[in-house]
């Protein structure tokens, strides 16, 4: 549905161009300025639009070209998790769509290559940087790290999939508490009394989320929340492993376990299979993320994840808000969704496994 056009007593912005293009103003900046990076369809459109108005930019749309850099920098705590991986992936398509081309550097975990990869982009001048976990995710973030944000948001825009430390700086985040409470529910319903959370660091924001309403929602359902039941542990396959093994040492097993990523799922996954141990029947097994591996396990996984495409348009189009001159929210939510498959069975009252 094509947007009303604007009243052609109204001094026509290029704001007022781009929402009747349905297109961005950073967008027509490139039309009107004859960058190639903008497909025909949609340049004859735009270019329709300005002759309609016999629009001339004004200083700010003439300053587009001369300040931007139609880059965005993306920095991911981790590629080799696959929800990362996913994600850069889908914003990367949404960023080529804007006419937009994405610089994307992996920490590989360390903050010490997460702050050069700051500087590095800041140094290169991408009108914003998008920050996927890593530091930004803490709960306590380092001195340097914060320091650094400092001196980049003084120049550009910081997208943030964790906390906000500075002004010229946006988050999007998925509702940790919301997911947890979902999986656990759905666990709860499936007749399932004695449930485990394995994997993932207390100081890391979303598992610290996750476990607080774990602990919450199991008391809320008059439930007994056992502390060697929550193991904490890493976001890959070996520490999903020897997270399980510690699991299985204990006395009395849980008929359920909620692992923190699919990549420990898949490491409690070995350690189950070493001992015989059938899942779903004997032990139900639930994660989060929902990227390709749940699908692709044997039994595939009962997982609760975020829309990758949903969540990447959103930190692409925050991140051009504020390139733009419009001011995003300081804090947006993205919608998990729900994927029921087969790794989670219904527990019959007196069914126990012990070890």
């Amino acid at each position: 549905m094509r947007v009303k056009a604007v009243s052609r007593n109204k001094r026509i912005t290029i704001y007022d161009i781009a929402k009747e293009a349905g297109v961005s103003v950073a967008t027509v900046s490139r039309v009107y300025n004859e960058s190639a990076n903008v497909s025909e369809k949609k340049r004859e459109e735009i270019k329709r639009i300005l002759k309609k108005y016999n629009y001339v930019p004004d200083a700010f749309a003439k300053g587009l070209r001369e300040t931007q850099t139609q880059t965005l920098g993306i920095i991911a705590a981790d590629l080799r998790n696959p929800f990362f991986s996913q994600l850069l992936v889908e914003c990367e398509k949404i960023a080529a769509m804007s006419g937009y081309t994405v610089f994307s550097c992996d920490s590989l975990e360390s903050d010490e290559m997460e702050l050069g990869h700051f500087m590095r982009l800041n140094g290169q001048k991408v009108d914003a940087i998008i920050n996927m976990g890593g530091n930004s995710e803490k709960a306590r973030r380092s001195e340097p790290y914060l320091n650094c944000l400092k001196e980049v948001c003084s120049r550009i825009p910081v997208v943030t999939t964790g906390y906000v430390d500075h002004e010229n700086m946006y988050s999007v985040m998925t509702d940790e508490a919301r997911a947890m409470r979902t999986l656990l529910e759905y666990l709860i319903n499936m007749g399932h009394r004695e449930i485990a959370f394995i994997g993932g660091r207390a100081d890391v924001r979303s598992t610290l989320i996750k476990r607080e309403q774990f602990i919450a929602t199991l008391q809320k359902k008059g439930l007994f929340c056992a502390s060697s039941y929550i193991i904490e542990g890493g976001y890959d396959k070996e520490s999903g492993y020897q997270s399980m093994r510690e699991l299985l040492m204990k006395n009395h097993m849980p008929s359920a376990v909620i692992a923190v990523n699919e990549l420990t799922a898949l490491g409690a996954m070995k350690a189950l299979r070493e001992r015989k141990i059938n899942i779903p029947n004997e032990l139900s097994l639930a994660c989060f993320d929902n990227t390709f591996i749940s699908e692709t396990t044997q039994p595939a996984l009962t997982t609760l994840g975020c829309d990758y495409s949903k969540f990447s348009k959103k930190l692409i189009y925050t991140a051009l808000d504020a390139i733009e001159g419009r001011t995003p929210p300081g804090i947006s939510y993205v919608e998990s969704a729900f994927v029921i498959r087969q790794s989670v069975a219904e527990r019959q009252m007196g069914q126990m496994y012990e070890t």
